[in-house]
């Protein structure tokens, strides 16, 4: 019998995640909350993300999950406090370039290491910060690793995230394409991705969009439905952020995650804004989704645009969004 993982301990008992599904706008949100005073620039690791599925999918068991994510995400927080990795890549959304601390980060690489840099990180109250994928939906086991962890998910109006994942043939690359690094499953000899157990057998029969209508709408659902199962004290440990709203009044938006992480934006946040083009009403406008939802209309079934539509007033109402249907 194998012996069982020990969790070690926790070099800093904060950790701060910005969550959603691909195309919601966490990546823009990262950038942004990366520039709060204490917060870190963000980070990402697949790795981190595909121990949740794992777990999920049962090739994992709890304990050992717990062990391994405390190891995965503590050695990248470490590796941080001392200025290791760090990422200058200036095209990189988790570029340290686009910190408003960038000086700080490279001064770690020649101050002390061990114990007196994990001391200074910690005296700072410095937030360790890492975007992920709906790990909303696996949040109940990242509170066993991290107990004080906060999360941001997310969201946006289903017909532009349908459009967007459409135009980006996650339809047919999950378990196809080299370069979609996602894990999937296979079902009766074909691939499906790790959330599509139960609706897998209907890929065969089904377009690459009416893929993504069940892919995107499962997904999200799996998210909430996590989030709603939490106890009420883990609930208020998660925050949602429209996508919508953050290009409407992106300074109001963030002011609140900023709150919610305990913190506030930098001096000169505006300028963050601007360098980020938020806010930006035209982005979300009623004319450009409606435009996408008749796309949608000319090559998706009515099945799937019939899930489309029942979604998008789910979403509308709780969002305060105009209809993008006429009612």
């Amino acid at each position: 019998m194998a012996s069982p993982l020990l969790a070690k301990e926790l070099l800093c008992s904060d950790m701060l995640l910005v969550d959603g599904l691909g195309r919601a706008g966490k990546q823009l949100v990262s950038k942004l909350v990366s520039n709060f005073n204490r917060v870190e620039c963000f980070q990402y690791s697949a790795s981190l993300e595909q121990l949740f599925i794992l777990s999920f999918l049962g090739h994992l068991d709890r304990k050992p999950a717990v062990a391994y994510l405390r190891l995965i995400a503590d050695e990248m927080v470490y590796n941080r406090m001392i200025g290791r990795n760090l990422n200058t890549r200036p095209g990189d959304a988790s570029s340290i370039l686009k910190a408003n601390d960038y000086d700080d980060y490279i001064r770690r690489s020649v101050d002390q290491e061990g114990d007196a840099a994990v001391a200074s990180f910690n005296a700072a109250r410095r937030l360790p910060c890492f975007m992920t994928h709906h790990v909303l939906a696996h949040f109940d086991l990242f509170v066993d690793a991290y107990p004080a962890v906060k999360l941001v998910h997310a969201v946006r109006h289903p017909v532009d995230l349908i459009h967007s994942w459409h135009h980006r043939d996650w339809g047919i690359r999950i378990g196809n394409d080299p370069r979609a690094f996602a894990l999937a499953i296979e079902l009766d000899g074909q691939p499906a991705p790790w959330w599509g157990e139960e609706t897998a057998h209907l890929y065969p029969t089904l377009s690459p969009v009416d893929r993504v209508v069940i892919d995107v709408l499962r997904l999200q659902e799996l998210c909430d439905d996590a989030h709603a199962d939490l106890p009420p004290a883990r609930q208020k440990q998660v925050h949602y952020i429209s996508y919508e709203h953050l290009f409407i009044d992106a300074g109001s938006e963030m002011d609140r995650i900023a709150r919610f992480f305990d913190t506030e934006p930098c001096k000169d946040f505006d300028l963050v804004l601007a360098r980020e083009r938020v806010p930006r009403p035209a982005a979300v406008s009623l004319e450009s989704r409606q435009k996408k939802f008749e796309e949608l209309r000319a090559i998706a079934s009515e099945e799937a645009i019939a899930r489309i539509s029942e979604a998008s007033r789910n979403y509308e109402k709780q969002w305060d969004l105009p209809p993008v249907e006429a009612v």
